[in-house]
């Protein structure tokens, strides 16, 4: 049904299972919500078993995309509220049409917005034509790509979601290698050590910053777990280091991890 779908040259579609969502075709998100209702939804119950929790205050969904995230866990109960911050044009648009189709519009704040260091920046961003979740911002180091862009405003964390508990809040954040510099305008959440999930990326990473300048960065942090591991097991932060050469020599390309 899904080639089907795909054949037949529709961008989007409807999916109607615990959640209802407007996905892309075509995508690796859309797929897997077709096929399975969700989209890496699981790192977020791992790292909540993993925090010994049960749930979230709040859930600060960084590259929300049309809300795979954000909505089961308000929805399902894992979290009261969430903020759900996505630049690009059409996946907001989804985001918070999906928002309204799961009736959550009071629970679920979104923001057009890219997350940066600095607030009101323009900040180009290049679009993937093949998967709706890869479009990043342009690279700090090196050639932009040959992508068609967008220009987005950045906001930072600290602008957006000023005062983070780290015993009840978790930031999850998916944002294609620009970590740092989503982190350089989350110093009240660094500095209190809220519980970050986010994508593990060297490819990426290292297109705007070096592994050192990251770990400058998440320093205030006692270490972090690997959530792709059958048993996480805590490892302090230089840990990062022989992770980062493992992802670089292969075969995957990245990883995910809970820093805490």
């Amino acid at each position: 049904m899904w080639g089907y779908i795909c054949a037949s040259g529709e961008p989007f579609t409807f999916v109607a299972e615990r959640e209802q969502f407007i996905i892309h075709t075509n995508d690796p998100v859309g797929e897997s919500i077709f096929l399975y209702g969700e989209y890496d939804f699981q790192k977020l119950e791992l790292a909540l078993r993993l925090l010994g929790r049960n749930t979230v205050e709040t859930l600060v969904d960084v590259g929300a995309n049309v809300g795979s995230i954000c909505i089961p866990a308000v929805s399902r109960g894992f979290a009261t509220r969430s903020i759900a911050i996505e630049p690009e044009p059409t996946n907001f648009l989804m985001l918070t049409a999906n928002i309204e189709l799961n009736s959550l519009q009071h629970k679920i704040r979104a923001h057009q917005n890219a997350v940066g260091p600095v607030d009101n920046q323009s900040i180009r961003l290049e679009l993937s034509s093949e998967n709706f979740g890869d479009h990043r911002i342009t690279p700090t180091v090196g050639a932009p790509r040959e992508r068609d862009s967008t220009t987005v405003t950045s906001m930072t964390l600290d602008t957006l979601v000023a005062n983070l508990n780290p015993l009840t809040d978790l930031i999850f954040m998916d944002v294609q290698g620009f970590e740092k510099f989503v982190l350089d305008g989350a110093t009240n959440a660094i500095q209190s050590r809220v519980p970050i999930v986010m994508e593990y990326f060297p490819e990426g990473i290292q297109e705007h910053c070096s592994l050192d300048d990251l770990l400058a960065v998440i320093a205030p942090y006692s270490g972090y777990y690997d959530l792709n591991l059958p048993v996480p097991v805590f490892t302090p932060l230089e840990g990062l280091r022989d992770f980062w050469h493992g992802l670089l020599r292969g075969p995957f390309p990245f990883g995910d991890i809970l820093l805490m």
